[in-house]
């Protein structure tokens, strides 16, 4: 009966995976099995093979303790935190992480528990449980053989689970593009096949963003974009203030020479001149020199006001996409 019940788990959980191994296969590395009882050696090198084979047999490329031992180093107590498996997934470049503990009473009873972990989160995703009373070896290595069966039927169906992806943006509404092709406005609940993808973000007087993301199948991730405002357009105040400051300029240069020229002798024939030589006319241009030096100081005042009515410039600090300081003003 258990040797018909291990054929049935195992064909099942292969029609399962039979979809997913025509691609890529998934890798995931085993840890160090924990053992808690009476167990001897062969006892714990034994389950620690059938529960790599079980994985195995769903076509998951198995990584083996002896490459996860090295990569554990000072976590070698069962990995229990996500910190820890997002390690050891990112050293040894796997899709998961495996683990878990094989109880033994004295009346010759075992609980296997084992774990599946995602790589990149580090969370458990799985969780499967066996209990095999008053067994010999070969019964509880069929209960790990069926734990490790359920684990990589479970692992094969998330990787067959495309992408999601959720892009928010501030301000809201904005445009979003992925791969150039535009998908509608924020907020968008995405659905991505793996690998990188890059998603391009517009709003009406905001700085266009982009950003570059790495879809991971079966795995949800979350992406808000600030848009940096584009700053206002170069005021009318500033061209109008610098034409009127140079418009007094050159009235109160006027200004200067009707003040320098006042008074001054007119020229006339030599008939009319009076003796000593002098011409009875004169030169009078001081109510001019005043009107040209009025209307220059009330041009400087006016240019002086529009000047600086108009908005200051915005300077405005982004990153560029190797990370360095970019400055832009506006």
């Amino acid at each position: 009966m258990r040797s018909w019940t291990r054929l049935l788990t195992c064909t099942v959980a292969l029609l399962l995976a039979a979809p997913g191994l025509a691609a890529d296969r998934a890798r995931v590395a085993v840890l160090p099995l924990e053992h808690h009882g009476p167990m001897n050696e062969g006892v714990r090198s034994s389950l620690s093979r059938q529960l790599r084979q079980g994985l195995s047999a769903t076509g998951l490329d198995v990584i083996g303790e002896e490459k996860t031992r090295p990569a554990l180093g000072d976590d070698a107590g069962g990995c229990v935190d996500p910190r820890c498996r997002r390690m050891v997934a990112g050293k040894l470049g796997c899709r998961f992480i495996a683990g878990g503990s094989v109880r033994a009473d004295e009346d010759r009873s075992y609980v296997v528990e084992l774990w599946l972990a995602d790589g990149y989160s580090g969370e458990v995703v799985a969780r499967v449980k066996q209990h095999c009373e008053i067994c010999g070896l070969k019964a509880v290595s069929e209960r790990m053989d069926l734990a490790a069966s359920a684990l990589g039927a479970k692992a094969r169906a998330t990787t067959r689970v495309p992408a999601r992806l959720v892009v928010s943006t501030a301000p809201p509404e904005a445009s979003v593009e992925v791969d150039g092709d535009p998908v509608g406005n924020s907020p968008q609940e995405l659905e991505l096949a793996a690998g990188a993808h890059r998603i391009v973000v517009r709003a009406p007087g905001y700085l266009a963003a982009t950003r570059t993301v790495q879809a991971v199948a079966g795995v949800e991730e979350r992406v808000r974009i600030k848009l940096i405002p584009a700053g206002p357009k170069r005021s009318w105040h500033g061209i109008a203030g610098w034409t009127v400051l140079g418009g007094a300029l050159v009235s109160l240069a006027v200004a200067t020479t009707l003040f320098a020229v006042d008074g001054g002798d007119l020229g006339c024939e030599r008939e009319r001149e009076i003796p000593g030589g002098q011409c009875p006319q004169i030169r009078d241009t001081r109510a001019g020199a005043w009107t040209a030096a009025g209307i220059g100081l009330g041009a400087s005042v006016l240019g002086v006001y529009l000047l600086l009515k108009q908005p200051p410039r915005r300077t405005d600090a982004a990153l560029a996409p190797g990370g360095l300081p970019l400055r832009a003003e506006f």
